[in-house]
């Protein structure tokens, strides 16, 4: 994998392959999809830079250079806003675990 977690060939994780195996029963599904709602909505807040990045990149599963040549932007942006957005979304998360139930 390269130096921050995604695989060595420019590839990062789609969300289903970083939120949990939906296989389980009806209450580890709803928790799921409730997840799946949150991080939707924490993207969303995000300002519109870094949200085109985060939603290319884990919604519609587009390589770094792929990303870059389709928002005009050198390579090295992408990453770095790639960075700057997971980082808010971190700080977003953790902000609202009492809010979740966690």
């Amino acid at each position: 994998t390269g130096s921050d977690g995604d695989p060595a060939d420019g590839r990062v994780r789609t969300l289903s392959e970083v939120l949990p195996d939906p296989a389980a029963g009806p209450a580890e599904r709803t928790e799921l999809a409730e997840a799946r709602a949150q991080v939707r909505a924490a993207v969303d807040r995000l300002p519109d830079g870094l949200r085109q990045v985060v939603i290319l990149a884990y919604f519609q599963n587009l390589k770094y250079q792929e990303i870059a040549d389709a928002l005009h932007i050198p390579l090295g942006t992408v990453k770095s806003r790639l960075h700057a957005a997971l980082h808010k979304l971190g700080d977003d998360w953790e902000g609202g675990a009492g809010e979740r139930g966690a």
